[in-house]
């Protein structure tokens, strides 16, 4: 199966940088799947650190997270389930429309982060980083309007159950951990 790099930058400086598994695309876009004990590298401030998928520390193994990556959207979705409460959660990245360069999926995190725990049920944090960063011209006006748009797309869409946040995302994700894959652990040495 065919494997891709994630990496996630945020404004000023940082990035995060993971493996997945291609699993396919279709309408929604691509979907990508990162099994219990991926590693996950993050850069800022001239240090770096690992972890694992979903996590934030080595200690714990991680959680499987499906992406899925839409075409041309200002956002990436995750689906991570996991043995605590919540058990099941949809999390989305409100970023710059991802670009594939054949080998590795980019973004540029805005900050702001629809997260939703109960079906139907959505709350977006991190509103108090995106206006800071946006009154610091880390985000531009064009993309703080379509931040702000995404959002209010994504909120319904979730509220609604709306595919793929009603059920779609959840059997793509039990589909993928099923085929038993094995964790990605390696990434290209150096600065993002």
């Amino acid at each position: 199966m065919d494997t891709v790099l994630v990496q996630k930058l945020k404004r000023p400086e940082g990035s995060g940088l993971w493996g997945a598994y291609v699993l396919d695309g279709d309408e929604y876009g691509h979907w990508l799947y990162s099994p219990v004990g991926c590693l996950y590298r993050g850069e800022a401030a001239g240090l770096v650190g690992y972890c694992h998928v979903g996590v934030m520390d080595l200690e714990h193994p991680g959680l499987p997270t499906l992406r899925l990556v839409p075409h041309n959207s200002w956002w990436i979705a995750t689906w991570a389930i996991n043995d605590e409460q919540p058990h099941r959660r949809i999390s989305v990245d409100i970023c710059t429309p991802p670009i594939f360069d054949g080998r590795q999926w980019s973004y540029i995190d805005l900050e702001l982060d629809p997260i939703s725990d109960a079906p139907g049920q959505v709350e977006t944090e991190d509103e108090d980083e995106f206006v800071e960063a946006c009154a610091a011209g880390l985000i531009s006006r064009v993309e703080e309007l379509a931040a702000r748009n995404a959002t209010a797309d994504i909120e319904t869409m979730i509220r609604a159950q709306d595919e793929p946040f009603g059920q779609l995302g959840w059997s793509k994700l039990n589909a993928a951990i099923d085929l038993g894959l094995e964790p990605l652990t390696d990434l290209p040495s150096g600065h993002t």
